[in-house]
């Protein structure tokens, strides 16, 4: 997954080391509360979350491990999708009355340590935040026709991408083997690379529209810029 201005990951709005900071830095060793229990289906072994971040995609994402309760009591459930706030997990064991204890409005907990062993954990919380950033880009730069708003959002891109560079080359330099990402994704990250490749057109289509507006004073300012952060960016994990 070569991180740089030929590949997918090139153009990027997320400050993801904040995010993973955030984690770490939480309370009893990297264990937080992460959301309250909504709903839960005991013959399917569902269970509805509803997160106490705005945006849990930053943290998590498909095929990670939250726990209900804490200690070796708790229950480990496997988050199969996320909409909004709203996490749907299932329990990680099959087995009947694992849910029997479980009520509406327990404590849903996140931690470091219990993520450890799910491989490109760290890939796949950067992708999943990297497709609803890409989401919001897009619909910034489609709604919009003044190009000092236009010159904003490129300003805000920008900046968010160069202090995404550290995490970059840590992610390159951890991860030689997903040097060909694009080309020819691990398993484990199809689902984010194929999202990624859907998102391309309607990136493509936003960045044409901001050419359109490339001799506005302002505009070309702000695409100065992205340059720049584009070419530090080619460097990274070198």
């Amino acid at each position: 997954m070569k991180l740089s201005a030929a590949g997918i990951l090139t153009v990027t709005v997320v400050v993801i080391a904040s995010a993973m900071g955030a984690l770490s830095a939480s309370e009893n060793n990297g264990i937080r509360e992460f959301g309250k229990v909504i709903f839960k289906n005991e013959s399917s072994g569902e269970v509805m979350v509803l997160g106490l971040v705005e945006t849990p995609s930053l943290y998590i994402t498909k095929g990670s491990i939250l726990e209900i309760g804490k200690g070796g009591g708790a229950l480990k459930i496997s988050v199969t999708d996320i909409s909004g706030m709203y996490i749907r997990c299932n329990t990680v064991n099959s087995g009947s009355g694992l849910l029997s204890g479980v009520k509406e409005g327990d404590a849903v907990y996140l931690s470091a340590a219990g993520n450890a062993s799910v491989k490109y954990s760290d890939v796949k919380i950067v992708l999943s935040a990297l497709i609803k950033l890409y989401e919001d880009f897009i619909f910034k730069i489609e709604s919009v026709d003044e190009p000092s708003l236009i010159s904003e959002y490129v300003e805000f891109f920008s900046a968010d991408m160069e202090k995404l560079i550290p995490e970059i080359d840590r992610l390159n330099s951890k991860y030689p083997e997903l040097l060909k990402f694009y080309s020819e994704p691990p398993a484990e990250l199809k689902y984010e690379s194929e999202t990624l490749k859907l998102l391309e057109p309607a990136l493509g289509n936003a960045f044409f529209k901001i050419k359109i507006y490339a001799e506005d004073p302002a505009v070309k300012k702000s695409l100065g810029k992205l340059q720049k952060v584009l070419e530090k960016m080619r460097s990274a994990g070198k």
